[in-house]
């Protein structure tokens, strides 16, 4: 009698369906992580945009910066800070009474979605920072 020595076309199939599948699950399970950092980055850039919106006012006399590309000088990154997944600049209205910034954000994430409402209706922001 002769033996065959390897896998049959039926085995080797089997074991590329349950890899295929198992690395669909890891894909899917990484892809909300991504989404979580993301987020994390766009809350961290608007914090960093409104310390910048303070120095700016304290260096101005008592004037906050008219747009958003006022607060450029202050990053190393000529641009300054922007969205992660877009690269779009994030969403800023200067506030006039009372005086102040609004600093906004879409999140990808429901966790991070907060209900500041200080930018105008035209905003899809739904997320952000209110400052002074």
């Amino acid at each position: 009698m002769k033996k065959n020595k390897g896998f049959t076309l039926i085995e080797l199939l089997v074991v590329i369906a349950i890899i295929g599948i198992l690395s669909g699950v890891v894909f899917n399970s990484l892809n909300g992580t991504r989404e979580r950092t993301r987020d994390t980055v766009r809350a961290g850039d608007l914090k960093s945009l409104s310390q910048a919106a303070e120095v700016f006012f304290n260096e101005h006399n008592g004037k906050f910066p008219e747009t958003i590309d006022d607060l450029d000088q202050y990053f190393t990154d000529s641009m300054g800070p922007r969205d992660p997944k877009t690269h779009d600049k994030y969403s800023y209205q200067p506030m006039t009474s009372p005086k102040g910034y609004c600093f906004g954000a879409v999140m990808e994430t429901e966790a991070m979605q907060n209900e500041v409402e200080c930018l105008d209706s035209g905003s899809d922001a739904n997320y952000q920072i209110k400052g002074p």
